[in-house]
């Protein structure tokens, strides 16, 4: 049996109406096109769903990272993907306990584009969380902080390195290091 197969049987009949098999299957396409589809079928059958945010928020943000003829589907997934990121925290779809998968997924995994792209509001959806997601909420400002210190120092050659790009650079490594520093202990 070949998963690519099954779910292309699945995602093929238009009675399959499942958003998470629908992502299940958009995930596993060989074909990108078809994946595009199934991940749109998916997210416009999520809210008359009983699925918690996750799925959907999982399946956002695959297809924003998907390459297509619509420049603009990332930047609008990743809007309302902030919606459905601070769904997770509220409805049972992340616990305290999933932290450590959690800044994995932004900081290295599948969410890392959006990470990047949406910092500041991924962090202060975090603390929102509150305290019972402080370890998550300083990893994820610690990252935070590293990649504006890149974006402070800039990509070229040492020096081609403003002196306030040094200082900026210093400064985000040195934020970072505080906040890294209290979860490492």
């Amino acid at each position: 049996m070949s998963l690519p197969d099954e779910s292309d049987k699945l995602a093929n009949n238009s009675n399959c109406t499942d958003p998470l098999v629908l992502t299940v299957a958009a995930e596993v396409s060989l074909n990108q096109f078809d994946a595009i589809a199934r991940y749109h079928r998916a997210l416009a059958a999520y809210p008359s769903s009983s699925h918690k945010a996750y799925p959907r928020l999982y399946a956002m943000l695959r297809l924003a990272e998907l390459p297509g003829d619509d420049s603009d589907r990332a930047g609008g997934l990743h809007a309302e993907a902030l919606e459905q990121l601070s769904k997770c925290f509220t409805d049972g779809s992340f616990t305290p306990d999933d932290q450590q998968s959690i800044g994995e997924i932004f900081v290295n995994g599948w969410g890392y584009r959006f990470f990047k792209e949406n910092a500041p509001s991924v962090c202060q959806i975090a603390h929102n969380a509150g305290p019972d997601y402080h370890w998550l909420a300083l990893i994820l400002d610690g990252e935070n902080e590293i990649n504006e210190a890149w974006a402070a120092r800039g990509s070229g050659y040492s020096d081609s390195v403003t002196d306030k790009g040094w200082r900026d650079f210093r400064s985000h490594l040195a934020s970072a290091r505080d906040r890294k520093s209290v979860v490492w202990g």
